[in-house]
């Protein structure tokens, strides 16, 4: 079963010191693209965890939110910066006086700019780093299944556009084969008529000239081939494939679709090549949402 690049999973889990909330989201993207949002106290740890994330999520555009929230005011012991804290004062009260604006609540303020009170912990306890692992696993589990529910519905989209071209547009070329072969004997005689009243009649040339365009307007096996790439494609949707050779089938596709085109030399027929290649614009459009 295919799954979709595009997908959202989160978990909450407990340590002895923290609460912890994980959220995933995913988009399509061409390889792996890991964004991750955590806090100061798990930077000492960020190869760690990109190693395990990147070992499970494999490709697409990633955004992951790790939240960690202290369960008491003393579980984590804190640090003022004093000389900090009297700059950024200094400086607002400055700007506040210049501006003659209001100064009430501004120790306030400064007591909760960014790296006035920090952890004098360097990082989390091994217990606590585990915890957040797990928690990140069921996430991931989350993830998964929302791209599985999202996939089928993928696959679903994929094999009906797939279908409608090799097994409805497809076998209607057939119905204009003889009526095709009918303007390209007449369009043939046409020219060997006047051949012959020009009495340049040459029977080795002719002969090259009919198998050259025998071979120029027969498109057999390009629809033979396009019915084995439509095959293919579909059962391929059926088992654990990838968006990547998915879209190398479709372009096989688009390749057999092009060269009928560009042999038929018949209008209706043309204007089925034309249905065929929207409905594979479709394909190749959503393919790039398959894992």
């Amino acid at each position: 079963m295919i799954r979709s690049m595009t997908g959202f999973g989160q978990a909450k889990a407990e340590s002895e010191n923290y609460h912890i909330r994980i959220e995933i989201k995913s988009l399509n993207g061409k390889y792996l693209d890991l964004n991750m949002r955590m806090p100061r106290s798990l930077n000492s740890r960020e190869v760690e965890l990109r190693q395990l994330f990147g070992g499970q999520l494999k490709r697409g555009s990633i955004t992951v939110n790790i939240y960690l929230e202290d369960k008491g005011a003393d579980s984590v012991a804190m640090k003022l910066n004093e000389d900090l804290a009297r700059k950024y004062y200094r400086e607002l009260e400055k700007l506040a006086d210049d501006m003659q604006a209001d100064k009430t609540g501004l120790f306030r303020s400064v007591s909760q700019m960014p790296e006035v009170f920090t952890s004098s912990e360097d990082g989390i306890s091994d217990a606590d780093f585990e915890a957040v692992c797990d928690c990140f696993k069921q996430a991931v589990e989350q993830l998964d299944q929302y791209r599985i529910k999202e996939g089928q519905e993928l696959q679903e989209y994929l094999r009906g556009h797939s279908k409608k071209i090799g097994a409805e547009l497809l076998p209607s070329i057939a119905e204009y084969d003889a009526s095709r072969r009918e303007e390209v004997r007449t369009r043939l005689r046409s020219g060997l008529d006047d051949l012959v009243k020009q009495g340049e009649m040459d029977e080795g040339r002719f002969e090259q000239e009919l198998l050259y365009y025998l071979e120029k307007y027969d498109i057999t096996e390009e629809k033979n081939r396009l019915k084995s790439h439509c095959d293919l494609f579909n059962q391929e949707l059926e088992g654990n494939c990838s968006g990547k050779k998915l879209g190398f089938i479709s372009q096989e596709m688009g390749r057999e679709i092009n060269t009928m085109g560009s042999k038929a030399y018949y209008a209706p027929v043309q204007r089925i090549v034309i249905d065929m290649k929207e409905e594979l614009e479709m394909i190749k459009e959503q393919v790039l949402n398959v894992l």
